[in-house]
């Protein structure tokens, strides 16, 4: 017989996949109405964190002991959905500097984005390496006694991306001229502070206590998360037209899209 929190889990578990699985359906019915350009890249953005986190929220709730398929999606959710979300970061910071009037390179952006392309993608390999190598899941020893270096390296996504990504947004959003994308970063911002606040630190603060309590409050907040990245998403939809020379210059709308219908 199922216990109380295994019926709580797969509540949660149904409401996130919902959820994130009409965010998902949303941007690519969005994505779909604009002929190129920057807005593309934020619709793409917004479908990869959603199915990143509609995974993620899958295998949150179990801690098997060996390694199998569930294990390494389980492991490889968390840190691949920060790195979804810095991507999302990235583009977003290279359209705001296109539709900056003065074309501003927000905190030399160009340049430091590689930097932090590097240090997410090898602290994924490297984790994950390590994982595959001792033959046990990474959460399973974090949770017990787990070599420092490695929960640093594990959580390095997860750090930098909301860190950085907060930092350049802040002055990005203050900068652009689009209000179609100044109205998408702000909502995408909100779900950033959702998540990393409630299911990141007070969810994760909890497991001193309760794991089962954390995993519950941490799937709660993941899953209303999905209503801020459906905003975004929604944002994403022009309310006004381009002139012909912004449209040369971003290729963002289509002069014949329609809006999408996604409720």
């Amino acid at each position: 017989m199922l216990s109380s929190y295994d019926l709580a889990a797969g509540v949660l578990t149904g409401a996130t996949i919902l959820g994130y699985g009409y965010v998902t359906y949303a941007a690519l019915a969005i994505r779909r109405t604009i002929a190129g350009g920057v807005y593309r890249k934020q619709a793409l953005g917004l479908v990869l964190v959603a199915v990143l986190y509609a995974l993620n929220a899958t295998t949150s709730y179990y801690s098997p002991q060996t390694l199998d398929i569930y294990s390494l999606l389980s492991f490889l959710s968390f840190p691949l959905a920060f790195v979804m979300i810095f991507y999302w970061v990235d583009k977003s910071a290279l359209a705001a500097r296109l539709t900056d009037p003065l074309l501003r390179d927000t905190l030399h952006w160009s340049t430091v984005r590689f930097l932090i392309w590097t240090i997410n993608i090898s602290a994924v390999i490297i984790s994950f390496s390590y994982t595959a190598y001792v033959g046990q899941l990474v959460f399973g020893s974090l949770s017990t006694n787990p070599p420092l270096y490695l929960l640093v390296i594990f959580l390095t996504p997860a750090y930098l991306s909301v860190s950085s990504g907060a930092v350049v947004l802040l002055v990005a959003v203050r900068r652009t001229a689009d209000r179609t994308l100044k109205r998408h970063l702000e909502w995408f911002g909100f779900y950033l502070v959702f998540i990393f606040v409630l299911a990141g630190l007070i969810g994760n603060g909890l497991a001193i206590y309760s794991v089962e309590w954390s995993n519950l409050f941490g799937g709660a907040a993941n899953a209303a998360g999905a209503f801020f990245l459906y905003k975004s998403a929604r944002s994403l939809i022009p309310l006004y037209s381009f002139s012909n020379e912004s449209d040369n210059r971003l290729g963002a709308v289509s002069p014949n899209a329609v809006p999408a219908r996604v409720g």
